[in-house]
């Protein structure tokens, strides 16, 4: 995956890995919850709710990629893109949920 351009590893390998449709949604979800938690911690001063926003963010992923789509993620072997390509299908089932109400 070293040599592949972000859209590329996007494409070929991002988007396979979060298939399952089950997957997407505990994904988004936890994305969901953690952006709420940490906008909440900083917004009313709830330190201690960063971290369990990060644990949220981190658990509910991990659960949908050992339980729905029965691989492991991707961040020990691209962190940068592992992120930036979450950043996108976030966005994307955002528009898909809003323009279509399913993902």
């Amino acid at each position: 995956h070293k040599n592949l351009t972000f859209w590329e590893f996007y494409n070929s390998v991002y988007l396979p890995a979060h298939s399952n449709t089950k997957n997407q949604i505990i994904h988004f979800v936890g994305t969901t919850l953690f952006i709420s938690g940490i906008t909440i911690s900083f917004i009313m001063h709830l330190w201690l709710l960063i971290p369990l926003s990060i644990f949220i963010g981190y658990l509910l992923p991990h659960i949908g990629h050992r339980h729905f789509q029965g691989n492991n993620s991707l961040r020990k072997t691209n962190p940068i893109f592992c992120v930036l390509g979450a950043t996108v299908l976030y966005g994307q089932n955002w528009l898909k949920l809003l323009t279509k109400g399913t993902f």
